[in-house]
């Protein structure tokens, strides 16, 4: 837990359609309009499928609808990771722990991803 909130992780496309997906199944409270998020990131001229998605970790939840359910991460997607840095969209997503913990972790001064698993 140490480094919950030090360690930026990256969500690639597969990443954040699948916690995405989840996030619907579980009826969590925040959740994305896929096709809207991605078609943002596409008129900044980024290719949704390429590109990285950091993923701050906000808070752990631990209610889906008013309802109390297993903890999860609230995370504020940011990006995509573009060479210039650039800030395309926002947005939040409450995703589950299991695959915030499998997220690479990007190592800001060397510019480059670490697996976690």
């Amino acid at each position: 837990m140490e480094d919950f909130y030090s360690d930026p992780r990256v969500m690639t496309y597969d990443d954040l359609v699948k916690a995405n997906a989840e996030a619907i199944k579980l009826d969590y409270n925040r959740t994305l309009i896929l096709e809207n998020f991605f078609k943002t990131v596409k008129e900044f001229g980024y290719d949704p499928k390429t590109t990285l998605y950091p993923a701050l970790p906000l808070t752990i939840h631990e209610h889906a609808q008013g309802k109390k359910v297993d903890p999860h991460v609230r995370l504020k997607i940011v990006g995509p990771l573009c060479p210039n840095d650039t800030l395309v969209v926002e947005a939040m997503l409450d995703c589950p722990m299991h695959i915030y913990q499998k997220l690479s972790v990007y190592d800001v001064d060397n510019q480059k991803l670490h697996a976690v698993n």
